[in-house]
C-alpha cells in the first residue's frame, strides 16, 4: 500500500489549454510524492496541443519521488492528451503505481507511460489492472520505458494506429 496522503476527485472536468512554459505545460493534475491513494471517479482531464510547441502533454502525472507504490484508481473517467494532434501520454507514472482502470477512456500518443527514473524512482514494479475500458493510442497503448510491470487486461478495446511499433511497446 502507498504511503502519505489519500485524495478522491469526483465529477469534475479539467482542461489545460495553456501554452507550454519551461517544459511543464499540458498537465491537468500532477502529484509530487507522498501519495497513498489517488481516486478519480467521473473525471475528465483534457490537454490541448494546438498551442503546444514542444515537449509532451501529460494530463495526469504521478511524479515527484517515492519508493512505495501509490494506488491509482481511475473509474468512469476520460483522460485525453490532445485528441487532435496525438501528442503526449494520458497517464504518466514516474514512480511505481498499483493502477486500476475501469470503465474509462484514455487517448494519447501513448495511453499509459511507465518511465525510468527521472528525478523520480521510476515506475519499475508497477501493477496495472484494466477492466472494460477503451484505450486508443497513436503509438502504444501501454509504453514501458525499461520498466517492468504486471498487467491484467479484461474486456478492453485497444486501438493502436501507429505505423511502426516494436514488440516492447505495443499491447493489443
Amino acid at each position: 500500500q502507498g504511503r502519505g496522503f489519500d485524495v478522491t476527485i469526483q465529477n469534475i472536468t479539467i482542461q489545460n489549454t495553456a501554452k507550454q512554459v519551461s517544459g511543464y505545460g499540458g498537465r491537468c493534475l500532477q502529484t509530487r510524492g507522498e501519495l497513498g491513494t489517488l481516486t478519480l471517479s467521473g473525471v475528465t482531464l483534457t490537454t490541448d496541443g494546438s498551442t503546444y510547441n514542444s515537449g509532451t502533454l501529460q494530463p495526469l502525472v504521478i511524479g515527484g519521488s517515492q519508493e512505495t507504490a501509490a494506488n491509482l484508481i481511475i473509474e468512469n473517467s476520460i483522460i485525453t492528451a490532445d485528441a487532435n494532434a496525438g501528442k503526449g501520454y494520458a497517464v504518466t507514472a514516474y514512480n511505481p503505481v498499483n493502477m486500476t482502470l475501469s470503465g474509462s477512456t484514455l487517448r494519447g500518443q501513448n495511453d499509459i507511460y511507465f518511465s525510468t527514473p527521472n528525478n523520480s524512482e521510476g515506475a519499475d514494479g508497477s501493477t496495472v489492472t484494466i477492466n472494460e475500458s477503451d484505450l486508443s493510442a497513436g503509438g502504444a497503448a501501454l509504453f514501458f520505458q525499461y520498466a517492468s510491470a504486471s498487467t491484467y487486461v479484461k474486456d478492453v478495446k485497444v486501438d493502436v494506429t501507429a505505423s511502426t511499433l516494436d514488440a516492447a511497446q505495443a499491447v493489443a
